[in-house]
């Protein structure tokens, strides 16, 4: 099955994958007095699919972002639903550490 997206190229080095979101971040942060923060999927399920550690990256490597929204999930089957309701598969245990920013989760 092929899967959303498609997209061949990797958009450069992790620093280049986060400059639009930090310029994001920055010009939000600089007009607004409000709490800025972003939703990652954390666990895409799939074999090629990046790790949650590389989502708890990106969380920890944004400047000024006030919080994470940790996500997970894919758009075919078994969905995500497992990550949130399972104790086994729960998503801030199969993360092993959490972002050094507040955390929110929220399931389907």
């Amino acid at each position: 099955m092929r899967r959303t997206g498609g997209r061949t190229g990797t958009g450069g080095s992790f620093e280049n994958r986060l400059r639009l979101p930090q310029e994001i971040v920055d010009a939000l942060k600089s007009e607004l007095d409000i709490p800025v923060g972003i939703r990652i999927s954390v666990l895409e399920y799939e074999e090629d699919g990046y790790s949650a550690e590389y989502g708890v990256k990106v969380a920890d490597s944004l400047r000024g972002i006030d919080y994470v929204h940790l996500s997970s999930g894919r758009n075919a089957p078994p969905g995500s639903s497992a990550s949130f309701y399972s104790d086994t598969l729960h998503i801030l245990r199969m993360i092993g550490r959490r972002p050094r920013v507040t955390t929110v989760q929220s399931g389907q």
